[in-house]
């Protein structure tokens, strides 16, 4: 790495500063070495895919301004400077998921809570039958399905951007939502 992209040692104060800053996992392995020793693999990727595949027409549903009902974001090039800083050489490429700008909420940690609270309406969907010969998983936006949910409550303890996407897909479904925070969450 050259001296120009050496983090500096008290990265705090860069990133406040709004100076250029990388910071370098000092554990970072190969994917072969890693990969094996996960947890989830490859399987676990495409059920993941494979769920929101079928949550596409709900959400389209739910949210118009979803017309695919994917929840993406762009994929932006860097400036070349910044490209260069990130991987350690001049003249490399280097793109950003633009995830700060996801549709429906518009942060970054939408996915995540919109995923975990669809896992539990596909749970009390099948469980209650809704599902079963449905065209579509649309059908739980359907006002029956709504007022049912309406008998659960999703709890979440956040302090900001996940809370608020748990809320907003709960609330989307019919769900009852409560979201705590810390004493100490911004404002």
């Amino acid at each position: 790495m050259s001296a120009a992209c050496t983090p500096p040692l008290d990265l705090p104060n860069a990133v406040r500063d709004a100076k250029p800053t990388v910071w370098r996992n000092p554990r970072l392995g190969r994917a072969a070495e890693i990969l094996p020793g996960l947890a989830f693999g490859l399987a676990d990727v495409a059920a993941a895919e494979a769920r929101w595949r079928r949550f596409d027409p709900l959400l389209a549903r739910l949210f118009p301004e979803l017309a695919t009902g994917r929840i993406d974001s762009a994929l932006l090039p860097l400036s070349a400077d910044l490209a260069a800083l990130v991987s350690g050489r001049p003249g490399a490429s280097a793109w950003v998921k633009a995830d700060h700008d996801l549709p429906i909420t518009g942060c970054i940690k939408a996915r995540g809570g919109v995923y975990e609270v669809l896992v539990e309406a596909e749970r009390l969907g099948l469980a209650a039958g809704w599902l079963s010969g449905a065209p579509s998983y649309a059908r739980l936006a359907d006002p029956d399905v709504r007022a049912a949910f309406g008998a659960h409550t999703i709890a979440v303890g956040s302090t900001g951007n996940l809370g608020f996407s748990v809320g907003v897909i709960a609330r989307a479904l019919g769900f009852q939502v409560e979201v705590h925070m810390s004493h100490d969450a911004k404002a």
